[in-house]
């Protein structure tokens, strides 16, 4: 062969197998691409440096997703961390996710390990059954607490979420409803008992002498009823937080409405009520309410005090609030019952209540009344000298 031909030939052959080499380069490259970043739509390329482009440009919109990616994961994290409750999810054995509020009541050290131990339980329960499983835990610390556990199969792969949450208010909230029940229901049952009854014997009846004064405590055991239910009404819409309706009130004012009201009561069990003079003071306040809130602390002397008794009423001003002061003469609160004379139906003494009548609700609606006004209700008492409620409100 004529050595330029051998030459030729050889060069041809070196030249064909760099081409062949470069292009089994890449078909790699391409196929490295695409197992990398399988998300990425690449062109179709037979160079081996077109499939660097391709390299290239995959590697800038991987790096764009994962991102993006980390950025929703961030998201995430601070929209989990806002939940009032903690959040968990375990994968197979690992924490694969948790927020602020389930990393600090785990981390502490008195409740945590038990919430840990309860945690691991649930979770195993809810995993293997494929069901939620719940539990509540109570420790009864200076501070009360009331742990509800949820654990929630995700996935059929052992992923668990699991909710902490505080459920101490509304428990609290489901006992108050439960005893309210209770108690409106033993409150009503005594003197819708008693009109059936005098009703039933009235019926059958015909000498006026005997009539007449089933008929008086026929009236006495409806207007009972009626107290109590107006009550319930009025404590209803102040819970509700109805809108306050304020103007400028003097205390002297609100004082004789409360009076006027009351004085029938003070006058049969011939108890006095004493004004003190508060001279031009006044208070920007929902008269309705404020009268009402006056009258049932003067009731509430009245029907406490003996024969003979006194019931003062005052008023001291400052530059910041006034104080409206109902003072008897009374039998007095223990101390231990004087955090608990403000909750509805709560009774020192439940054979003097049947005595003295009322409908157990007073002290809750001016309790209520004074929180809607942004003040407070506050009382001192001394048993068999009498008690002092005061009620303070901004001005």
């Amino acid at each position: 062969m004529h050595p330029v031909a051998i030459i030729a030939f050889v060069a041809f052959a070196a030249i064909a197998g760099c081409f062949v080499g470069l292009r089994l380069a890449a078909r790699r490259l391409r196929r490295l691409t695409s197992e990398l970043y399988p998300q990425v739509s690449w062109r179709r390329s037979t160079t081996l440096a077109s499939s660097l482009d391709n390299l290239r440009v995959a590697a800038g919109q991987g790096d764009t997703q994962l991102h993006d990616t980390q950025a929703n994961t961030d998201r995430l994290r601070l929209a989990l961390d806002s939940f009032p409750f903690g959040f968990v999810v375990f994968r197979g054995p690992f924490r694969d996710l948790q927020n602020h509020s389930a990393e600090t009541l785990l981390a502490e050290p008195l409740r945590g390990p038990v919430v840990r131990e309860v945690v691991a339980r649930l979770r195993g329960v809810a995993s293997s059954t494929m069901r939620p499983a719940i539990e509540e835990i109570e420790f009864n610390t200076p501070q009360r607490l009331v742990v509800s556990i949820t654990a929630s199969p995700v996935d059929r792969r052992d992923t668990v979420a699991v909710v902490i949450e505080d459920v101490t208010g509304r428990n609290r909230l489901e006992n108050v409803r439960r005893d309210f029940v209770a108690n409106i229901s033993h409150e009503l049952q005594t003197p819708i008992g008693a009109l059936a009854l005098l009703a039933e014997t009235i019926a059958g009846e015909n000498e006026p002498a005997i009539i007449e004064p089933l008929a008086l405590r026929l009236t006495e055991q409806a207007h009972r009823v009626s107290h109590i239910i107006g009550d319930l009404l009025e404590l209803s819409r102040l819970e509700a937080g109805q809108v306050i309706e304020r103007r400028a009130v003097t205390v002297a004012r609100l004082f004789d409405q409360a009076s006027e009201r009351v004085q029938p009561l003070a006058t049969e069990r011939n108890v006095q009520l004493v004004v003190d003079d508060p001279g031009s003071l006044s208070v920007s306040v929902d008269e309705r309410q404020l009268v009402t809130a006056v009258a049932h602390l003067v009731d509430n002397a009245v029907r406490y005090s003996p024969v003979g008794g006194v019931v003062r009423l005052s008023a001291i001003g400052s530059e910041q609030l006034v104080e409206l002061v109902v003072k008897d003469t009374g039998m007095g609160i223990p101390s231990y019952a004087l955090e608990r004379v403000f909750e509805r139906f709560y009774r020192v003494d439940q054979a003097r209540h049947r005595e003295t009548g009322g409908t157990g609700l007073g002290l809750a609606i001016v309790r209520h009344v004074a929180i809607n006004h942004g003040g407070s209700v506050n009382v001192v008492s001394v048993e068999g000298e009498g008690s002092e409620f005061r009620v303070e409100l901004p001005l």
